[in-house]
């Protein structure tokens, strides 16, 4: 029987101080250019942590360099080399991330190596012979190494994006994520042609594997039908699920907390081993859908200040078809809009003059009060199932009331 190993957290930990030590050298235009297992130094300081080390033929760039030229003198050490130094090419910082694909990979997989065996692997990176198999079985490593190990350097990822991967993400950024994109998702209508959701439905046979309920306890599912229907081939249903457990789960019985167990990592662990690929091909769908220039504000990205720091707050990423741009993708990018700006009729909570006085149409947006009264009918002739009725008269209650409202306030 195959046996797949996964990294301890301890494994990964190194593995970020690597990224971040080469994260460091790039800001500082060092090209390490010989970056190997070899030149990393496990050191115990306060704890143990990775750093790296020989220097001995890296190169800085001076001022407005992008690479060292065709005529960089040092080669680095055989079979830790990217393509373009076997072929003596322009060497930038690329050339280092292509190494740092090897490195982790090794790290990963307890010593082997994604081109084979010593004698062939040059060989093998000049031909674009790589070989991910280890790794498959972990969707974050095998997506990132895909890309380190690109035989062309400009679709290779920055360093500072390789440190914000999911790879190196604990279960409570994992979790907050998928708990932020169902929100943003929700926002978009089921009716319209919504681009977003026609991608993110479309990776339902890779990310699910089918019907998600057939995957999960029987006493789970009859928990989760109580409050709303859901379909069960839905990517969309199964990350609302996910982000409604998160948000209530001290009002879950006592037995389904046990099954779902603690949060995050309980949580994590649950649905991370039914559903193994879905927070890849969530995240690489909210990273084209975010990398988009239609979204507000889309040229301020790069100096994005926003203060989300939910799951991380700037997980930062390059679009494949522009890889200069830095995009941060915060919870602004996925959810778009504020309560606020989306319904300004909110505002009408915190006026200091609400009363007699309050000037509550002064608050309400035209548009916005118009399409919430439409809204209201399609909630209503969506209700027919019979579990529903009260919610359905409580809905009644609730326009009759509104209406009562806003004639009091244009007539009285």
């Amino acid at each position: 029987m195959e046996t797949k190993w996964i990294p301890f957290a301890y494994f990964v930990k190194l593995m970020r101080d690597i990224v971040s030590g080469l994260v460091h050298l790039h800001e500082l235009g060092i090209i390490h250019r010989d970056l190997k297992p070899h030149n990393v130094l496990i050191v115990k300081e306060k704890s143990i942590c990775g750093k790296l080390s020989d220097m001995g033929i890296s190169r800085r760039l001076v001022g407005d360099m992008l690479s060292l030229g065709l005529h960089a003198t040092g080669s680095g050490s055989s079979g830790w080399q990217a393509p373009e130094q076997l072929l003596h090419g322009r060497q930038t910082r690329a050339i280092d991330l292509f190494s740092l694909g090897c490195v982790l990979f090794f790290c990963m997989t307890c010593g082997r190596h994604p081109f084979g065996d010593h004698l062939e692997r040059d060989v093998n990176v000049v031909k674009n012979r790589v070989n991910l198999f280890l790794v498959r079985h972990i969707p974050e490593a095998f997506d990132l190494f895909s890309r380190l190990l690109n035989p062309n350097p400009e679709l290779r990822p920055r360093a500072v994006d390789v440190l914000h991967h999911p790879l190196f993400w604990d279960s409570e950024v994992r979790m907050s994520f998928l708990r932020d994109t169902s929100d943003r998702v929700e926002l978009e209508d089921r009716e319209c042609d919504s681009v977003l959701l026609r991608e993110l439905e479309s990776k339902g046979s890779v990310a699910l594997g089918g019907k998600w309920d057939e995957k999960m306890e029987p006493e789970f599912i009859n928990n989760i039908g109580r409050y709303r229907r859901y379909k069960y081939n839905g990517v969309r249903d199964l990350l609302r699920v996910i982000r409604n457990k998160l948000n209530h789960y001290r009002e879950l019985p006592k037995e389904i907390q046990e099954l779902l167990g603690g949060v995050p990592e309980g949580f994590n662990d649950y649905f991370g081993s039914r559903f193994p690929k879905l927070l890849m091909e969530v995240y690489n769908v909210m990273y084209h859908y975010c990398a988009r220039p239609k979204l507000p504000k889309a040229e301020n990205r790069t100096q994005s200040t926003v203060d989300t720091p939910r799951y991380g707050g700037d997980l930062r990423l390059r679009s494949s078809k522009s890889p200069s741009p830095l995009l941060i993708i915060s919870r602004e990018a996925v959810v778009r809009t504020s309560w606020t700006s989306a319904n300004p009729g909110r505002r009408f909570l915190s006026c200091p003059q609400k009363g007699s006085r309050c000037r509550f149409l002064g608050w309400i947006d035209p548009p916005m009060c118009a399409r919430s009264m439409l809204i209201i009918p399609g909630l209503l002739r969506n209700i027919n199932n019979v579990n529903y009725q009260v919610a359905r008269l409580k809905m009644c209650l609730f326009a009759s009331w509104l209406l009562f409202v806003v004639v009091w306030v244009l007539f009285i």
